[in-house]
């Protein structure tokens, strides 16, 4: 053991110049070779359109594609057909590694239940508000004489009168009826 013990200053310089020099060249094998060749550096998938694709084409299309995805959330559009991708992260056109999860929102199977606003004795403009924040949509508006110039006098569902507080589903079309302001 005595080759092991340095005699001089010289050779303890000689010593911390070598374990520096090994250092250098693990760290630079790590980062240089090691680590670009576990990681694919480089090496990128572009991330396709999923939004209004079907779970069924979705799961084909991205095991095709070495991608993974997690079901995040579902969330209720009008428009969208159930079980349809609304929303993806990351968005269509982002590079993202091979085998990369995807997170989703799905359209929602089930349509959610909102109360019938009181609409009665309001303007339409006020109307129109409080349909749009309760998920109603407003389809047709009509006139009829009497009461106050565009005040709400009815609201009907499916050309029957609606009372405030019923439950309707979110996106319900509800037909307004309207005073002109005169009497005729």
């Amino acid at each position: 053991m005595a080759f092991l013990k340095p005699q001089k200053a010289k050779d303890i310089w000689i010593h911390l110049a070598l374990i520096a020099a090994s250092a250098v060249v693990l760290l630079f094998c790590f980062f240089y070779v090691y680590l670009p060749s576990a990681s694919n550096h480089g090496e990128t998938i572009t991330v396709p359109q999923l939004e209004g694709m079907s779970v069924k084409e979705m799961e084909d299309f991205l095991s095709d594609k070495k991608l993974d995805y997690i079901i995040k959330d579902s969330a209720y559009q009008v428009y969208a057909k159930p079980l349809t991708v609304i929303k993806q992260y990351p968005a269509a056109g982002a590079k993202v590694k091979q085998d990369r999860r995807l997170f989703i929102t799905l359209a929602s199977t089930t349509i959610p239940q909102v109360k019938m606003p009181d609409l009665f004795d309001q303007s339409l403009r006020h109307a129109e508000l409080r349909l749009k924040e309760n998920g109603l949509l407003l389809d047709s508006i009509y006139y009829v004489s009497g009461g106050y110039h565009n005040v709400v006098l009815k609201q009907l569902v499916n050309q029957k009168e609606v009372q405030k507080g019923t439950s309707l589903s979110k996106g319900t079309k509800v037909t307004l009826v309207l005073g002109t302001g005169t009497d005729s």
